[in-house]
């Protein structure tokens, strides 16, 4: 059950390609939505997208090593809740299609799943390569209590 709000969500963090800085990241994600009233479910899910795109980011982002800078930013408008990240790692488009991995989902190695998580549970999302940085937005609608569905259900634009 969500509390009301005690202040607008709009958090931006600027981080470096440490996957330590994801728990600290979280942390504050965590809670600022909190602050903003958003529900523990929703909260969870969010998290758990901000977990996968920065997981994403910091592994395959920058081969040639070396301290990178990546900026989250999140923010509520009305029951819109948008999470942007940002980095300048190479070029990758989440949306463009992937290869199948081979074999049934149970004979694959474990991992590798990042982005059906995030398709799963984002209602939108955006990305954009400019002045040489990925833009990644991935929007979630927030439910009213009680709502029926989960985010593999819904319907919209993807």
């Amino acid at each position: 059950m969500a509390r009301p709000p005690t202040a607008p969500l709009n958090l931006r963090l600027v981080l470096t390609n440490d996957r330590a800085r994801i728990r600290e990241a979280a942390a504050e994600v965590g809670r600022a939505l909190d602050v903003a009233g958003i529900r523990a479910r929703e909260t969870h899910d969010l998290l758990v997208c901000m977990d996968e795109v920065l997981s994403n980011v910091i592994a395959h982002g920058f081969p040639d090593g070396g301290e990178h800078v990546l900026e989250l930013a999140v923010s509520q408008t009305g029951d819109l809740v948008r999470m942007e990240v940002t980095d300048d790692g190479i070029a990758f488009d989440p949306l463009a299609p992937q290869a199948e991995p081979a074999g049934s989902p149970l004979e694959r190695e474990p991992g590798h799943q990042g982005l059906v998580i995030l398709h799963a549970l984002a209602d939108r999302l955006e990305y954009r390569r400019e002045a040489g940085r990925n833009r990644l937005i991935v929007d979630m609608r927030i439910r009213a209590s009680g709502g029926a569905g989960s985010r593999g259900q819904k319907s919209g634009d993807r």
